[in-house]
C-alpha cells in the first residue's frame, strides 16, 4: 500500500478500531510537516490497555493495490508518537469505504478497485508474526496506564462488613429442624408410619381397660345342651 506515493509496509488491518492511526515516525518518513497537524484533544486506548494521547489528525493519499488494479482515496489517520511494531492501523471507516472483505486465516482481504473490478491482497506471514511478538512485551506499551481512584477507608466500610458477617454467622448457626427419617421395611412416610402406631397402642390400652375390669380375651366355648330360642312373631327379620 502507498501513501503520499511512498510504499508503507507493517500495516495491520483492525476492525476494532474505528478510524486509521499513523505513528509520528512514519509521518517523518513521508516528508510531512507536523505544524501542519489538526490539533484533537481525545485520548484512545491503545495496546495493553495504556491510554495514548493523539498530536493530532492528518489526511493523506493512500492507494490499495498496485498500479493494475487500485484503490485511491484520501483517509484521515490519527497521529500518534508510538505505534509500537506498526507504522499504519487500517480502521473500519476506510475499510468500508473500499467495500473490503477479510479472510482472517488466509490473510486475506478482498476490495473493490476504482474500475469495479474486485482485487485481492495477501498479507505477509512472517512480518504479521514478528509485530505480533513485538506487540505483546510489556516494554512496547509506551501508553500511560489506567489509575483507578483510591477508595479511603475511614473504619466505616470494615464495621459494615463485619456486622454482616457476624448476621450470616448467626443463621448459619440456628439449631435446625430435622426431618424424620423414612421407614426401613415398609418405606412409608413418618406420617403413615406414626399412624399404624398409635392404632397398635389403641388396642394395648383397650386390653389393658379389659383386664383391669375382669373380663377374659378368651373366646367362649359352644354349649353341648340344646336350648330353645322363642321367636318373636313380630319381628320376622329375625327368623331368616
Amino acid at each position: 500500500m502507498k501513501i503520499a506515493n511512498l510504499r508503507v509496509r507493517r500495516i495491520i488491518i483492525d476492525i476494532g478500531s474505528l478510524t486509521g492511526i499513523i505513528s509520528a515516525d512514519c509521518l517523518s518518513r513521508l516528508k510531512f510537516n507536523e505544524g501542519e497537524l489538526v490539533p484533537v484533544h481525545h485520548p484512545i486506548i491503545g495496546f495493553g490497555g495504556g491510554i495514548v494521547h493523539p498530536m493530532g489528525i492528518v489526511t493523506l493519499p493512500v492507494r490499495v493495490g498496485d498500479k493494475e488494479a487500485s484503490r485511491t482515496l484520501f483517509v484521515k489517520f490519527l497521529v500518534v508518537s508510538d505505534l509500537t511494531a506498526y507504522n499504519v492501523i487500517l480502521g473500519r471507516l476506510t475499510l468500508n469505504h473500499i467495500k473490503a472483505v477479510i479472510v482472517t486465516h488466509l490473510m486475506l482481504m478482498k476490495f473493490e478497485c476504482d474500475g469495479g473490478k474486485i482485487r485481492s491482497l495477501y498479507g505477509d506471514h512472517q512480518a504479521s508474526r514478528e509485530c505480533y511478538l513485538t506487540t505483546l512485551k510489556p516494554s512496547s506499551w509506551k501508553g500511560k496506564k489506567l489509575k483507578h481512584p483510591k477508595v479511603t477507608d475511614d473504619g466505616k466500610a470494615a464495621e459494615f462488613v463485619k456486622g454482616q458477617v457476624d448476621a450470616l454467622r448467626s443463621v448459619v448457626e440456628r439449631p435446625h429442624i430435622q426431618a424424620p427419617p423414612v421407614g426401613k421395611r415398609s418405606g412409608l412416610l413418618p406420617s403413615k408410619k406414626r399412624k399404624c402406631m398409635s392404632i397398635k397402642e389403641e388396642a394395648s390400652s383397650s386390653e389393658e381397660v379389659m383386664a383391669s375390669m375382669g373380663v377374659g380375651l378368651e373366646w367362649p366355648e359352644p354349649v353341648e345342651v340344646a336350648m330353645e330360642i322363642c321367636l318373636d312373631n313380630y319381628r320376622q327379620e329375625r327368623t331368616n
